[in-house]
């Protein structure tokens, strides 16, 4: 009897390009598989020196009426792309990582009004330098499906540490369904006398051991 066909390769789940020159001609193309439909589930660019053009084809791939739908896990950390960038990727997948992309309270708002169930924004020191505009829109609207952050080395400050805090703290309806928030290495005082860890330790029982 002839041989049988070869079995044909599993379908492509994830694709990691971190460090790769993509450009924006590469970024196009894979775009253009995304729309015909190629199965990914998990994309990370890190450090692929993105454009605007490159979000561009991205977020048309990703988003919209014309879109295939979002990914599980979207990553394009250290890429410059700004909160332009960022607002039009915000839609594009489950859990974003934008660590190290010049993320702005303009961005960081726009996030919180997607679907979002995890996001990372490590090194965001712009959200350090603009808590007083970020932390007072939160409300009950924001963050709503959001199970983890990591919001680790952003300037926060021991104010704008105390300011986050005591806002989840005070407004439960603010991202409700919050698991798991890293915020190590923002300069929050962790001396007795600061407060801080009976603050977070509040936090924590207010969202039921969370």
């Amino acid at each position: 009897p002839p041989p049988s066909s070869p079995a044909p390769p599993p379908p492509l789940r994830r694709l990691r390009l971190d460090g790769c020159t993509v450009g924006d001609d590469g970024v196009e193309a894979l775009a253009g598989a995304l729309k015909r439909g190629l199965p990914l589930r998990e994309l990370f660019l890190e450090s692929c020196e993105l454009t605007a053009a490159s979000v561009e084809f991205l977020a048309g791939a990703l988003s919209g009426a014309r879109g295939r739908g979002r990914l599980a896990k979207l990553g394009v950390r250290m890429s410059t792309i700004g909160d332009d960038g960022i607002i039009a990727l915000a839609g594009c997948a489950e859990h974003l990582d934008v660590s190290a992309a010049d993320l702005g309270p303009r961005g960081f708002e726009a996030l919180g009004r997607e679907p979002l169930i995890a996001v990372e924004l490590f090194n965001s020191p712009r959200l350090g330098m603009s808590v007083d505009e970020w932390i007072p829109a939160l409300s009950s609207s924001s963050w709503q499906q959001l199970t983890q952050m990591d919001m680790s080395c952003c300037a926060l400050g021991n104010e704008g540490f105390k300011k986050f805090c005591n806002k989840l703290l005070e407004c439960p309806d603010v991202m409700p369904k919050l698991e798991s928030l890293c915020l190590g290495g923002n300069d929050a005082d962790d001396s007795e006398e600061s407060g801080n860890q009976v603050l977070v330790e509040r936090l924590c029982a207010a969202r039921e051991g969370r």
